[in-house]
């Protein structure tokens, strides 16, 4: 919520009337206790995450289901190959350069909801209304609460069979923005002076100079 991850709720007349090509998904709370073999309870982490149940997402103006699938939708997410790997890790090796991997935390919440796709609307539960915070549902009480209203999905979130692909394409043209080039004939290897790196969804594996990495995180 912080984030901005969600938009403004609207009345769902209201989102039908403005956005009637829009679709609706449904939505599940997931939570779980990271380390919790760990006796220490010191060490245990408290996790939440809402995510998009992608075999439930229908049509707003009628109802009926859709499947939605990058194909369909114009996005392609290309990710790197074991060669892409190799090379990163060879020329870590045959420069005598720094060879570093990174998890791109939520890496899906970064991107935003590209605005010529779909409007995606995400429909709260009573169950699911009850855990957001007090400001924000305070916002929904003012249209009436969660059985009335629709809430913009305005970054991407895990389960949307979108999000990966939005995610890719944002990330890669983020890397060109940056001066990175695609090496020809690899998927997602890219190439800045003297740094070559590989992207397999939201991970990476760099190497290149310690500046010249130390530079790219």
């Amino acid at each position: 919520y912080d984030k901005g991850t969600f938009g403004k709720p609207m009345l769902i007349k209201d989102a039908t009337a403005q956005f009637p090509d829009a679709a609706v998904c449904g939505l599940l709370m997931l939570a779980h206790i990271k380390n919790v073999q760990d006796q220490n309870p010191d060490k245990h982490k408290y996790k939440g995450r809402v995510v998009v149940l992608g075999n439930r997402i229908w049509n707003l103006k009628d109802g009926t289901v859709t499947f939605m699938n990058g194909k369909d939708e114009g996005l392609y997410g290309d990710v790197a190959s074991l060669a892409a790997f190799r090379a990163v890790a060879s020329h870590a090796t045959r420069k005598n350069y720094v060879l570093e991997s990174a998890d791109v935390a939520n890496a899906y919440l970064n991107a935003p909801w590209p605005k010529d796709q779909r409007k995606q609307f995400l429909k709260f539960s009573q169950n699911e209304y009850k855990l957001l915070p007090d400001v924000y549902k305070a916002e929904i009480d003012k249209l009436g609460g969660p059985d009335k209203v629709l809430v913009p999905m305005d970054y991407c979130l895990y389960g949307h069979p979108l999000s990966g692909f939005i995610w890719i394409a944002q990330l890669h043209q983020w890397l060109l923005d940056e001066g990175f080039e695609l090496v020809p004939g690899v998927k997602s290897l890219y190439q800045k002076k003297d740094v070559l790196i590989c992207v397999y969804v939201d991970d990476l594996a760099v190497a290149g100079p310690r500046d010249q990495v130390d530079a790219l995180w």
